[in-house]
């Protein structure tokens, strides 16, 4: 198996959503960790051409209110991150 080419950790974002259950502040929270990781390895998402989806996620993400969006919404991150073989860290 490949390893994994970059971390995308939402770990704080994780730990405050089990502490508080709040779909919408970890939706905000979580677009804003997707959105520094684009800026921050722009050149290596967009030779990857996932820079757009990311950023369609983090759109969704700041704006979804319940916890079936959210859940949705990180199945498709998921998805993405495993074939451009990012990590997603959540603990």
């Amino acid at each position: 198996m490949a390893k994994w080419k970059q971390t995308l950790d939402l770990t704080e974002e994780m730990e405050k959503f089990q502490e508080d259950e709040d779909a919408e502040s970890f939706g905000k929270h979580a677009s804003g960790r997707i959105v520094e990781f684009i800026e921050t390895n722009q050149s290596w998402t967009d030779r990857n051409d996932i820079t757009i989806a990311l950023e369609d996620i983090a759109d969704n993400l700041s704006c979804a209110d319940d916890i079936a969006e959210v859940d949705y919404l990180l199945a498709d991150l998921y998805d993405l991150a495993d074939n451009a073989r990012i990590w997603v860290k959540t603990f």
